[in-house]
């Protein structure tokens, strides 16, 4: 619990999400079968090729960080934001469009994740994740039960 403490009180050191990297360094640095854990935001398009050669050899289970503020249902209005990934300033209009809902996005990631052979689970970056998290846990117990 300490070691995901600790990467939900990281401050990232550069910008986006590149699960090709990542995963082209476990397939580089890990020679062993190993049990991983990819804890991300989830915010890429598609999972790169690189996690194939990664799933051959590797257990893998993914571990998606919930930002419940990119999903709050804004209904009217606009907000100026800072976007840290691609370094602009970016205001939103609510009233024009709609933002995609928590369960749906993670809908989508999750059949991506299936497809793959990937367990995945999720978390909300809130004060009490150690509960999202222990039921997550056991979720993945009973289905490797089976």
């Amino acid at each position: 619990m300490t070691v995901i403490r600790s990467l939900l009180t990281a401050e990232p050191t550069g910008r986006g999400t590149d699960p090709d990297a990542a995963f082209k360094f476990l397939n580089k640095v890990m020679k062993r079968k190993a049990l991983v854990f990819f804890l991300s935001d989830m915010l890429f398009d598609k999972m790169p090729e690189s996690v194939k050669p990664a799933l051959l050899k590797h257990e893998i289970v993914s571990v998606g960080v919930i930002d419940e503020m990119l999903f709050a249902p804004f209904t009217d209005g606009a907000l100026r934001t800072f976007d840290p990934e691609s370094g602009t300033v970016e205001t939103l209009d609510f009233s024009q469009t709609s933002r995609i809902g928590t369960d749906r996005f993670i809908a989508e990631k999750k059949d991506a994740f299936d497809r793959l052979g990937i367990n995945s689970m999720w978390i909300r970056n809130r004060e009490n994740y150690m509960d999202d998290l222990v039921n997550e846990f056991k979720k993945l117990n009973r289905i490797k039960k089976r």
